[in-house]
């Protein structure tokens, strides 16, 4: 599994995925904060995740389209 894994750098307010949109990969949080965003409510952030978490696999096996917004927090 390691040598399929590719490193992604996302900056804080940069969106990893918006909702709606397609699924196709997971996210290992190596280091920093990313956001669930309410995008209708002015891009709130209602909760966090932070490193050594994961966000995708929800989205992939529940649904081909993006259920959350998330983004890049710091």
């Amino acid at each position: 599994v390691a040598p399929l894994l590719k490193p992604s750098k996302y900056n804080e307010d940069e969106y990893i995925y918006k909702e709606g949109d397609d699924v196709t990969s997971v996210h290992f949080l190596y280091a920093g904060v990313a956001g669930f965003v309410y995008v209708s409510i002015d891009n709130v952030v209602y909760t966090t995740i932070s490193s050594g978490d994961f966000i995708g696999l929800v989205d992939i096996v529940s649904a081909p389209k993006a259920l959350h917004a998330i983004k890049g927090s710091t």
